[in-house]
């Protein structure tokens, strides 16, 4: 599942008792088993902290952590208001391929859209709140 606070609302309004994203370590998986075969609630850490800043009124921040390295550098270049063809010439891939990079971010980072991507890259890297 994905660490976004949207998804994470949703799986647990449809009946869920506990939650792991795909980036969790498989331990997570066996610890939300046991939890939910005891009938009990389980979120994974990643999940809990999505929930976490969400809850906090935080944004969420983006480090090199978060994103991987095509992202990363997807999201540095829309902060500067590159478009997505100029950044498909930049980093000699389609213009598609960057707007999948994009749709990705958007989900993980649990953004509206690409002009919430956009707006987030400009203020996460220019030190103001998202």
């Amino acid at each position: 599942m994905r660490a976004d606070s949207t998804s994470i609302r949703a799986v647990f309004a449809a009946g869920a008792s506990a939650y792991v994203t795909q980036e969790d370590e498989p331990k997570h998986l066996f610890e939300a088993i046991h939890a939910a075969s005891a009938s009990r609630s389980y979120v994974s850490p990643r999940a809990g902290a999505a929930l976490a800043r969400k809850i906090s009124g935080l944004e969420n921040p983006v480090s090199g952590e978060e994103l991987s390295r095509q992202q990363w550098q997807i999201y540095q270049r829309l902060a500067q208001g590159e478009s997505a063809e100029e950044i498909a010439a930049r980093m000699h891939v389609s213009p598609r391929t960057v707007e999948s990079y994009c749709y990705r971010m958007i989900e993980k980072l649990d953004l509206a859209g690409m002009k919430d991507l956009r707006r987030h890259a400009i203020a996460s890297l220019n030190g103001a709140s998202a």
